[in-house]
């Protein structure tokens, strides 16, 4: 009876530790997504305001630093100046190509990983 408690008790606290690494993990993702997010909207609030502070200094009004809008399929960017418009199109297949890339890679690291776990034991 005493050995099957403390079997029992094993296998319980390293189910815990499990669900501590996971929970610790998700925590780590999350604040990295974070992260990622504060700096695109750091990095787009002080385009703005350099976009703000170019043309109340020169007076211009045409010219942007940064403009982004959308119409019928067609994302027109300017930026320091010039224009790119650039269809959705165009966007969802570089999308599609990057995102196969970087799966390929991941699924590269997890078997490298997996198999580096299974070198180990």
């Amino acid at each position: 009876m005493t050995l099957s408690i403390i079997i029992l008790v094993i296998i319980m606290g390293a189910r815990l530790e499990r669900l501590k690494r996971e929970k610790l993990r998700r925590k780590i993702k999350r604040k990295k997504r974070l992260t990622v997010l504060l700096t695109i909207l750091i990095l787009f609030i002080g385009i703005k305001i350099v976009n703000q502070s170019f043309v109340e200094l020169l007076q211009v009004e045409n010219e942007k630093l940064f403009e982004y809008s959308y119409f019928n399929g067609i994302y027109k960017i300017q930026l320091m100046g010039n224009i790119y418009n650039i269809e959705k199109s165009d966007i969802d297949m570089y999308y599609r190509k990057c995102r196969a890339i970087v799966l390929k890679y991941v699924d590269q690291i997890k078997d490298l990983i997996a198999k580096f776990k299974d070198d180990r034991v």
